[in-house]
């Protein structure tokens, strides 16, 4: 039996195979394990009803068992750290960024033909086991859950058959690039950048420049364009990797983060109670008919405002200008585009008075100054002190080390 490392479910039943890097599984209620406090073994962790927000079920499937499936709790799992093609026509609001290429359908088939499904990507009990990108003891089904869904409620893990990790085939076989946009793999990267390297050398799937020119000139693009999606990936990467290493320090401990469902809790009761916060937003496009896919105006009685998308589906949060055509607006809207926006690093720290969206009853924050957005959590003197203490202290356990 192959290693696991971070939170897991064994014994999972795939379905359907839905695209090249999305399947629909049968949760298996009695096999869930996390680490024990210790570190050194695995301890039960409930599988049934640990879905992060809860949704009506009929109560005929509240009772499972680990001899019929049917009763296993279907979810749909996206492959971590893997962004194969589309091959499905994209959701409206996706239509500028995820266009549909001949290098989808092949990852498609690459997958069904991988898992031994079908044509139509039905699959005949294929038994899987799912691991979730979890490095701290104790971390629950539950909570790996929560940490470990994407905007449209997809389940994100590592994937096995037969103690083979999927994810790192897809990307072996050239299926895709090592997906870095929210970080890296904190169980395998050193595997990934491999297998990535590899499928490089052997002009495998999307990075062979054969396919990618016969396809273009048939006047449909191959792929979409890898240099400048993995340069911003990168982008993006390189702040993920900071907050991680800003959490380990600490200093990061009050900033809420409206993707995580716990700190989305918290958010909706300081916006109930119309608290001061600071909030890590997310300012990546997401809607091709908005200014840099985040930022829309709004009329309404008094004039016209700017609300800009910082959430998701699953957790909306937004910021809101009261006057988008005041000095101070048009400042806030240049630095975001010129910043955060539109492909570009996204990531900001923000603070101001959150509030209550009543039409939509979703939390908010109001923005009046570029002020209230940052790089840091910490005021920048902060910050820079902060560093300097760490590798002081760094610098001192290694020469203690030493002596």
């Amino acid at each position: 039996m192959h290693t696991l490392h971070g939170t897991f479910i064994r014994e999972c039943i795939v379905t359907h195979v839905i695209d090249g890097k999305t399947l629909r599984v049968l949760l298996n209620p009695d096999t869930g394990q996390q680490r024990s406090a210790s570190g050194n073994g695995w301890e039960s962790s409930l599988v049934v009803g640990s879905e992060p927000v809860p949704r009506a079920l009929n109560p005929d499937q509240l009772e499972t068992t680990q001899d019929d499936p049917s009763t296993w709790e279907r979810v749909d799992v996206r492959l971590i750290y893997v962004d194969t093609e589309e091959w499905n026509d994209p959701k409206k609001e996706d239509v500028a960024y995820k266009p549909v290429t001949p290098a989808g359908e092949e990852a498609f088939e690459y997958l069904k033909k991988r898992l031994g499904a079908g044509s139509d990507g039905r699959c005949a009990n294929v038994v899987v086991d799912l691991e979730f990108d979890s490095l701290e003891y104790m971390t629950s089904i539950s909570r790996a859950r929560e940490t470990s869904m994407d905007k449209y409620g997809r389940v994100l893990a590592y994937v096995y058959q037969n103690g083979v990790n999927v994810n790192v085939d897809v990307t072996l076989a050239g299926q895709s690039a090592y997906f870095t946009k929210y970080g890296r793999s904190r169980l395998y990267h050193g595997e990934f950048q491999l297998a990535e390297k590899l499928a490089q050398e052997n002009l495998r799937g999307i990075w062979d420049p054969a396919r990618a020119s016969l396809w273009s000139f048939g006047m449909l693009e191959y792929t979409r364009d890898y240099r400048r999606l993995i340069t911003w990936w990168k982008m993006r990467e390189l702040f993920v990797e900071d907050w991680r290493h800003w959490k380990h320090l600490g200093i990061v401990d009050h900033i809420l983060d409206p993707r995580d469902f716990c700190d989305y809790k918290k958010i909706v009761a300081a916006a109930h109670a119309r608290e001061r916060r600071t909030i890590l937003l997310d300012l990546q496009p997401t809607m091709a008919n908005l200014f840099d896919g985040v930022m829309q105006l709004v009329r309404y009685s008094s004039g016209q405002g700017m609300v800009i998308f910082g959430g998701s589906k699953r957790f909306p949060f937004n910021l809101w200008m009261d006057d988008a055509n005041s000095t101070e607006s048009g400042r806030v809207q240049t630095l975001l585009h010129s910043r955060y926006a539109n492909h570009r690093r996204n990531y900001c720290f923000v603070t101001g008075n959150l509030f209550v969206f009543h039409t939509k009853q979703r939390p908010q924050m109001l923005i009046e100054s570029c002020e209230q957005i940052s790089d840091f959590p910490l005021r920048p003197d902060e910050m820079s002190q902060r560093l300097r203490e760490h590798h002081r202290s760094r610098d001192q356990v290694i020469k203690s080390s030493a002596a």
